[in-house]
């Protein structure tokens, strides 16, 4: 209510009920969001914290580096890595983890100009994509003359 000298002006109604319906909209927003944050958190699963039992971060200052890392739920890390003759990072390591099964999975590294070289017996091998005897499709092709020829 604005007081003018002896005369009280009101705002208009509908900025009461615009101001109202916004801030209803706002709430339910709010209420919706809290909601979609409870359902989400009810669906995580409650590990216990994993222990570090061993970090260790070794740097030369020169781009050579060693690290390793060992948690109390399996997960060991080992890498160590220098710089290439143009620049680029070269690493070699290993890391392993245990599956839910019990299963350790363990992978060892390379990673250099070459990309990321993992190996490991738990790594799936793809079959060879050569067929074991060669496949001459130039000879099996007919010319573009004889595959367009209307008769």
């Amino acid at each position: 209510m604005i007081t003018n000298g002896t005369t009280s002006v009101l705002p208009p109604p509908h900025n009461i009920t615009s101001t109202s319906t916004s801030t209803s909209a706002a709430m339910k927003i709010i209420v919706f969001a809290c909601l979609a944050a409870l359902t989400t958190a009810a669906k995580l699963e409650n590990n216990p914290p994993v222990a570090i039992l061993h970090e260790n971060r070794e740097t030369d200052g020169a781009g050579n580096f060693r690290y390793s890392f060992e948690a109390d739920n399996g997960i060991q890390v080992e890498s160590s890595g220098s710089t290439g003759s143009e620049g680029q990072i070269i690493m070699q390591g290993r890391y392993q983890y245990l599956t839910d099964e019990g299963k350790i999975i363990e992978v060892n590294y390379i990673a250099n100009e070459d990309g990321f070289q993992p190996q490991s017996d738990s790594i799936p091998t793809s079959h060879s994509s050569s067929p074991s005897r060669p496949i001459n499709f130039a000879a099996q092709r007919q010319p573009p003359q004889q595959r367009f020829a209307f008769q």
